[in-house]
């Protein structure tokens, strides 16, 4: 990047070397250069044109002064697409504009922004500051998402920090969550493994970059194009975190009830990636039978029913398939030591059930939603 008297122009040779740590700039009113690295307290307030078209320039927060610089406006879209979820930035609602509430997620609410200059979509998760360790588990978040880049998971877009708000922007999901299609509709066998082989790569994924995702339930589960079961992203990962970390937090439950393995509510044992086999056992029961596995009238007797769980044959003598009932059987089971890992449940499934399903390929694209 070299820094001319009028604005700063991408020298295309240096582009990524230079701001992967660091970037010099150079402020054409004052003629003073910069060199900063990026952190993650490093902080942008980009600058809107008055018809809100285009992005005219940025501030940037240096020694608690903001100090403002100008680019030409290829460059400078290079620039912020580049720095997009590598460092926060501030002013969320002079890019976006808000469009409708979507939900609640872990910590804080979502809600479908659309972008002023170009009309994309997107979700947006917002946490309001109050505790203590709100910024904390925003970073948590934020850092997870940057670590694990993965098709089945959700992408983050930008990150901001307000001074009453923090906000995650995620690309938005045109179809619905998986709890919402099982109101809709039973799947057939061939849907069910179409989505739990995704699950399965997404979880097996995580696990092998020592992360624990901890809150598998079917809301968690969505569809980013209307009708297609193979777009299948796994959202919301305010609680995923190390496994060193999980190791480290003692008599701490997180999760949902209903979908929390036993030894989660029990502190019977170190808890590992194990318990997130569990919670897709729970899922993959579920879409069989179209029901709750744990039938409570509400949260608390869920939790009840949770924590006092034993596995029994009995869940499974209904279910014909004896691919799903061998999986089932293995991811639901009280003892994590008797549970299948994510790597041995997918070898399974090519093994047993992927190879015989001739036609199981050819269908795929033609499996909907609908």
């Amino acid at each position: 990047m070299i820094c001319t008297k009028k604005n700063l122009v991408f020298h295309d040779q240096f582009q990524v070397q230079l701001l992967s740590d660091c970037i010099k700039l150079q402020n054409t009113k004052k003629m003073v250069q910069y060199t900063l690295r990026l952190h993650e307290n490093s902080l942008i307030d980009w600058k809107i044109s008055k018809n809100q078209k285009k992005i005219n320039g940025f501030s940037i927060l240096i020694n608690d002064k903001w100090e403002y610089f100008e680019m030409e406006q290829t460059h400078l879209e290079l620039f912020k697409q580049f720095l997009n979820a590598k460092i926060s930035y501030q002013n969320i609602h002079n890019l976006y504009k808000m469009i409708s509430f979507c939900g609640r997620g872990t910590y804080g609410y979502v809600f479908k922004y659309q972008n002023r200059i170009n009309g994309e979509f997107v979700a947006c998760k917002s946490l309001k500051i109050g505790s203590t360790n709100t910024h904390q588990v925003f970073m948590k978040e934020v850092k997870t998402l940057q670590t694990l880049k993965h098709p089945s998971i959700v992408k983050m877009k930008e990150f901001y920090v307000e001074t009453q708000h923090f906000y995650i922007v995620m690309e938005f999901m045109e179809g619905k969550s998986l709890r919402e299609l099982l109101r809709e509709k039973t799947f057939n066998d061939k849907e069910i493994i179409i989505i739990l082989k995704q699950i399965l790569n997404c979880i097996n994924y995580i696990h092998k970059e020592g992360y624990v995702y901890r809150d598998l339930k079917q809301e968690n589960v969505l569809f980013a194009e209307y009708g297609n079961l193979n777009t299948l992203k796994l959202i919301d990962f305010g609680l995923a975190t190390q496994l060193n970390e999980l190791r480290n937090q003692v008599h701490r439950i997180c999760g949902t009830p209903g979908y929390l393995a036993p030894e989660v509510l029990n502190f019977e044992r170190p808890l590992d990636y194990k318990i997130d086999m569990f919670s897709l056992g729970v899922i993959l029961w579920e879409m069989i039978h179209n029901q709750r596995f744990f039938e409570g009238s509400d949260l608390d007797a869920q939790e009840i029913l949770n924590s006092k769980y034993k596995f029994s044959i009995d869940f499974t003598k209904n279910i014909e398939n004896k691919v799903l009932k061998y999986l089932v059987e293995k991811m639901i089971h009280h003892n994590p030591e008797y549970r299948i890992t994510a790597t041995d449940a997918l070898n399974y499934l090519d093994q047993n059930y992927m190879n015989s399903c001739e036609n199981l390929k050819e269908n795929d694209n033609n499996i909907s939603t609908d």
